[in-house]
This record gives structure tokens, C-alpha cells and sequence, in this order.
């Protein structure tokens, strides 16, 4: 019976170990997914002119941002630091650009801002994450 507990146990302590180390890199691609889903539909947005709906994604693109800028290191790549150099800048821009309701200018941050997501995928050894403008609509949303 005693063996028994302590397999049990030391089973359970295995099991927790594993997805607390997992959960760290399950929190990050979330994140990570999420950033994408919201930039998609702020691309959206941007094509439909919806400076609503621009606005509203953008912050939730920004929340995705700092959410990931948490993560200080995963796998050996300084996330939080490469988030900085790459990314912030980028949107910071872009963010500046929707507030003003300039289009051109916000189409052409929107464009820079997908292509520091692939800066900093090249930095850190995931160039084979390759990011693209997408205007195909799979939401059941309109943008309009």
C-alpha cells in the first residue's frame, strides 16, 4: 500500500512539474495566437476604413503585445527584449497613425508592423514563422 502512495505521488509530482514548465510556453503561444487573431482582424478593419473598429483592435493588439513583453526568455530566445526592438516601435507607429485617422499612413504601419513580427521571428531563429497581410475574411463579422 505504502509503494503504492508513493507512486501515486511521485507520478503526480512528474505530471505537475511537466505542465507547470509546459505552461509557461503554453501561455506565451496563446498569447502569441491571439496577437495574431486581433492584428488580423485590425487588418481587416484598416481595409473596410473602419476607424472604430481600428481603434478597438488596436488596443487589444496592444494588450496581446504587453502580455507577451512579459516573457522575459522561453527556449533561449530574450522575448521581452526582441519585443522591444522589433515590434513596439512598429506599433507604437501604428497606434499613432489610427488615432490621427490618417489611412494611408495607418495601411502603411499596419504593413511595417507585419513585417517586424517577421524581423523578430529571423532574430530569434523562426524565420519559418513567416507572417503576411491577409484581407480574406473567415469571421463571421462584417468590418464595415
Amino acid at each position: 500500500m505504502t509503494r503504492t502512495l508513493i507512486a501515486i505521488a511521485s507520478t503526480a509530482m512528474f505530471f505537475s512539474a511537466a505542465t507547470a514548465a509546459e505552461s509557461g510556453e503554453g501561455d506565451f503561444i496563446n498569447h502569441m495566437t491571439r496577437l495574431q487573431y486581433f492584428s488580423h482582424k485590425l487588418g481587416l478593419a484598416i481595409d473596410s476604413g473602419n476607424k472604430d473598429l481600428q481603434h478597438f483592435y488596436a488596443h487589444e493588439v496592444e494588450e496581446q503585445i504587453e502580455a507577451v513583453s512579459e516573457v522575459e526568455q522561453l527556449d533561449g530566445i530574450e522575448v521581452s527584449k526582441l519585443m522591444a526592438q522589433f515590434l513596439v516601435p512598429k506599433f507604437e507607429n501604428l497606434e499613432d497613425a489610427v488615432k490621427a485617422g490618417e489611412p494611408a499612413a495607418v495601411d502603411t504601419a499596419y504593413d511595417e508592423m507585419l513585417e517586424s513580427c517577421n524581423d523578430c521571428h529571423r532574430a530569434s531563429q523562426r524565420q519559418f514563422i513567416k507572417v503576411e497581410r491577409r484581407t480574406d475574411n473567415p469571421y463571421m463579422q462584417s468590418f464595415e
